[in-house]
């Protein structure tokens, strides 16, 4: 059996009929709804508690992390994928996903492709299949590209101090996952040029690195954790390059946030 776990919150749980298939033999949902007043469970839809292939589980506070975390652990198939409210999946995606995991018997975790609104590669993606210690450089991977078995991961969460409302690093929480299962937990995990799901919003992501503070400050922390004391090298190169491409960017204020970003997880622990 596969399961798509969808995170949501709040309002965002309107959302969630819209990714859903017709019933189909093999195919669940688990949810989990994040809210952060009581009043919007009142929003829930009713063919979320209808539908017997749904399970829905909600989760009070916030930060995506643990929104995952919680899916996970309601989550009781074989084969999960990580999904967001704004997704659409046909039958036959699904059915890739399983046939290529088949196909891959060792792999614990594959990561696909995603496409943006219009049908187009959502990012600029390898065109080759990788393990991922031979993942090549500048690949970043989005949440709901990943799949996995549940068995071999659900002993590594998602970490609480990365990703959306997390507070101090807002984001990167898939990559550090990732790196924990591959370096601390020994999970095999492999990429395919394939496309498994469309997203019907662009996420910004590390695009705006250049502008904002948190998504420098979440580079520092996601480099350092996963490279230890050579972050300190590569985020001086990237704060170099990227304040002789941007004009509105400045080398010491991005230097400055990186750091901190280093300094929040030397301090919290690697």
């Amino acid at each position: 059996m596969l399961q798509i776990l969808i995170c949501t919150h709040n309002a965002g749980i309107c959302n969630i009929p819209h990714i859903l298939l017709p019933e189909c033999e093999g195919v669940g949902y688990v949810v989990s709804m994040q809210y952060s007043e009581p009043k919007y469970l009142d929003l829930i839809p009713e063919v979320l508690k209808s539908r017997n292939d749904i399970t829905l589980c909600t989760l009070a506070g916030k930060g995506l992390s643990a929104n995952r975390n919680n899916a996970i652990l309601h989550a009781t198939a074989d084969l999960c994928v990580i999904a967001d409210d704004d997704v659409r999946y046909t039958l036959r995606d699904l059915q890739r996903i399983e046939a290529e995991h088949q196909a891959h018997p060792d792999a614990d975790i594959i990561l696909f492709q995603a496409l943006d609104p219009q049908g187009n590669l959502l990012k600029n993606y390898p065109q080759h299949p990788f393990d991922y210690h031979h993942q090549p450089k500048g690949y970043f991977t989005s949440s709901i590209e990943i799949t996995f078995k549940r068995e071999h991961i659900k002993s590594t969460p998602f970490d609480l101090r990365f990703g959306l409302g997390s507070g101090k690093i807002g984001a990167g929480e898939e990559e550090v996952w990732l790196n924990a299962l591959h370096r601390k937990a020994g999970c095999t995990i492999k990429y395919l040029p394939i496309p498994i799901v469309q997203t019907t919003e662009t996420p910004q992501g590390g695009a705006n690195f250049a502008t904002r503070p948190e998504m420098q400050r979440a580079k520092g922390a996601v480099l350092y954790y996963i490279h230890g004391w050579s972050a300190w090298l590569r985020c001086l190169k990237t704060c170099w390059c990227t304040a002789r491409k941007v004009k509105e960017a400045h080398f010491f204020t991005l230097l400055c946030n990186t750091a901190k970003g280093i300094l929040y997880i030397i301090k919290t622990g690697r």
